[in-house]
């Protein structure tokens, strides 16, 4: 269009300007008729250069999958992290229940060694607890 413009200031000022432009445009390269996008320089670098474009095509979806593989290991650890933490979580709860009733069937059997003592006797006032405390 800048061939053709009414105004001639904003034409060509020569044929061998239109020319030059002719010849960049038929060479993807930017022409001056009209100012070129990023997206289009970049595509004009793409066909004139297709075999480092395809090269750094590949290292960018290399990096790309690599990124990707990065995420999901750590996701995974994560993952297994908080299995593992469970599974501990849960392991403390059993063994603080089988504690718990060790120590009840302790006090039973020492209560009832106390009943049993007194009935033989009468003067002894142990409790389960002090009988507990003694032994450690």
């Amino acid at each position: 269009m800048k061939a053709i413009e009414h105004d001639p200031k904003q034409r060509y000022a020569t044929a061998i300007d239109l020319a030059e432009d002719l010849r960049r445009f038929l060479t993807d390269r930017p022409i001056l008729a009209r100012p070129i996008t990023r997206l289009e320089r970049a595509w004009m670098w793409v066909r004139r250069n297709p075999r480092e474009s395809t090269w750094l095509a590949a290292l960018v979806l290399t990096l790309i999958a690599l990124a990707c593989g990065t995420l999901f290991t750590l996701f995974l650890r994560e993952e297994r992290d908080r299995a593992r933490t469970a599974e501990l979580s849960a392991l403390s709860a059993e063994q603080a229940a089988n504690l718990a009733k060790r120590e009840a069937t302790i006090r039973g059997l020492l209560s009832q060694a106390i009943v049993e003592q007194k009935s033989e006797q009468p003067s002894s006032k142990a409790s389960p607890d002090d009988l507990i405390s003694g032994a450690t």
